[in-house]
């Protein structure tokens, strides 16, 4: 969410990021006390937490489409996943079509539609510092040319 202030001449908004349940950057207030407070409460009211939000990411990251299915292979029912199981899940749709022209039997098509996989396991990794996004520059570099340390 962006800052919800504006520039007193232009009226134009500020373009930063506002603080996590906040509705102001840092610099206009985020950083007072009883605004931290108040953000802090509203992340409370939400259940928004570090611990949640990763949670949440490895539900997706770890998700396992066998799990969907029963030892049988027939597709278990709304009511029989777990709590992993619904937050991987994006979406389902169930259809019925004729799917073999001309047989005259009706089938039902069952559709899951993930979340991004690849997306959270790319976020757990930046979260445990296995992925970088900017490359530091900081080391000694030595150019050689033609056989000769410069």
């Amino acid at each position: 969410m962006k800052c919800t202030a504006k520039a007193k001449r232009s009226g134009f908004q500020c373009k930063k990021d506002a603080i996590l349940g906040g509705t102001v950057c840092q610099k206009h207030g985020g950083g007072a006390p009883q605004v931290k407070r108040k953000a802090n409460e509203r992340l409370a009211l939400a259940h928004i937490t570090p611990e949640r939000t990763l949670l949440e990411i490895a539900r997706i990251a770890y998700s396992d489409v066998a799990s969907f299915f029963n030892p049988d292979g027939t597709i278990k029912k709304p009511h029989e996943l777990d709590e992993d199981q619904r937050a991987s899940l994006a979406g389902f749709e169930a259809s019925i079509q004729n799917v073999s022209a001309g047989d005259g039997k009706q089938d039902v098509i069952h559709k899951f539609k993930a979340w991004d996989k690849t997306k959270a396991l790319e976020m757990l990794a930046k979260h445990f510092g296995m992925l970088q996004d900017k490359v530091d520059h900081t080391g000694k570099i030595e150019i050689t040319w033609l056989d000769q340390a410069i």
